[in-house]
């Protein structure tokens, strides 16, 4: 006697306990980050590659928007990381925040005068981080409001939270002397998971 299980049903069983983890780090034909600058409110900064958040000869925020993160829709986020490979760092212990880009933006078109602006009712903020090393900043609160669709995903804004004369340099997507130090975006996620099934219901499965 030969008995038969469906491949959906072993699914239906087994499914839904992993804990995933990825990381988004585009290359610069696919990554969208750019720097926005008040002193030059008409230029775009779309293809340089190292761009920067603060007061640098005048005010100017980070934008960056990591591609593929909408695969990962309805999925329930254990932690989320934004890591930015620091260059020049000028005057420390002043306040930054990460917070949620407020509208929809083209690298090679936004500018400080047409920027879509910020929506800071979840942020995350960090001091004027090190030189020549990662800055790890946590945006699992921020995330996790694109992945369960109660906030659209534009993107990260970063610059200075509270006034101040600090900045700070990053490798951008574009950044091609290596290509590990450019932004990524690290993700542990899980889906919903499924009650494991009965022995009954596992007999039910089968078929002769």
């Amino acid at each position: 006697m030969k008995y038969v299980i469906s491949v959906s049903f072993l699914l239906l069983v087994i499914s839904g306990y992993a804990t995933n983890t990825v990381t988004l780090q585009p290359d610069g034909a696919a990554s969208k980050d750019t720097v926005i600058w008040a002193s030059y409110p008409d230029d775009n900064y779309g293809d340089v590659p190292d761009i920067w958040a603060g007061m640098y000869l005048g005010h100017g925020d980070a934008l960056i928007e990591f591609e593929g993160l909408d695969t990962y829709i309805g999925a329930t986020l254990t932690y989320a990381e934004l890591n930015l490979y620091v260059g020049t760092v000028y005057d420390m212990g002043y306040e930054f925040w990460v917070c949620r880009v407020d509208g929809t933006w083209d690298e090679h078109t936004v500018t400080w005068n047409n920027n879509p602006g910020h929506e800071g009712t979840i942020y995350e903020t960090f001091e004027t981080p090190a030189g020549d090393a990662w800055l790890s900043v946590d945006v699992t609160a921020i995330v996790q409001t694109w992945l369960d669709e109660s906030f659209p995903h534009y993107g990260f804004y970063i610059g200075l939270h509270s006034g101040g004369f600090g900045y700070f340099f990053f490798w951008s997507g574009e950044y091609t002397s290596n290509p590990d130090l450019r932004p990524y975006l690290y993700l542990e996620y899980s889906y919903e998971s499924i009650a494991p099934a009965s022995l009954g219901a596992i007999k039910a499965g089968f078929t002769e």
